[in-house]
């Protein structure tokens, strides 16, 4: 008879807390400004809060011009099998823009693009494992760390996507919904645990006069 191996429970107040500084993610920006594959990469995570497989997937012609919002947008699909419409920045379109000029593709939107919409260096789609690693490190070496110190991987800058929105007044059904989760359970539990208990700290309605 085979054993199984037992499920981890992992306890939610274990979780690290995931918490960057939009300071630390501007400098690391800067620290960037004459590398357009980090930049842009960096830009596009913080700004849409994609993971980054909903990045390497689609191509260029996945982009489209909205006329009447006058935005642009990625069509991609979730891990959940939704498809998403990530709206894209113009200042973040020009780093890609800048980067798929280095590495000789076409800049312009164009309907029948097969390339990549973030291709790598050959102009092929991106392999996701080494994408996260070669990013994590770049990540490092610009000193973009946690408020605590610790190392991130590129998922965090989805927590960091949250967490901002939020801070800016975005409410938590439509965070959920932008990241392509069913329910607000992950955000509040995963994305938004720390603040939401800071938030709901009652302290602030007690004081003694001394």
């Amino acid at each position: 008879m085979s054993r199984g191996l037992k499920p981890v429970k992992i306890d939610k107040e274990e979780i690290p807390h995931r918490i960057i500084d939009p300071a630390t993610v501007e400098a690391a920006v800067r620290y960037y400004n004459e590398n357009p594959k980090i930049k842009s990469l960096i830009l596009l995570l913080a700004t849409t809060g994609l993971r980054l497989n909903e990045v390497i997937t689609p191509k260029m012609k996945h982009m489209s011009y909205d006329p009447i919002k006058s935005q642009y947008y990625l069509e991609t699909i979730t891990k959940n099998k939704k498809k998403r419409f990530a709206l894209i920045k113009p200042y973040v379109l020009r780093e890609i823009r800048e980067y798929r000029k280095r590495i000789g593709l076409r800049t312009e939107i164009n309907p029948d693009d097969d390339t990549p919409f973030y291709p790598n260096k050959f102009g092929k789609h991106y392999n996701r494992s080494y994408l996260s690693t070669m990013l994590s490190n770049h990540m490092l070496a610009a000193g973009l760390v946690t408020t605590d110190n610790k190392r991130i991987t590129p998922h965090y800058i989805r927590h960091f996507f949250a967490q901002s929105a939020w801070h800016a007044g975005a409410s938590i059904d439509d965070i959920a919904e932008t990241l392509g989760h069913s329910s607000t359970k992950t955000p509040k539990e995963n994305y938004l645990r720390t603040q939401l208990k800071k938030e709901r700290d009652v302290s602030r309605f007690v004081d003694i006069n001394v």
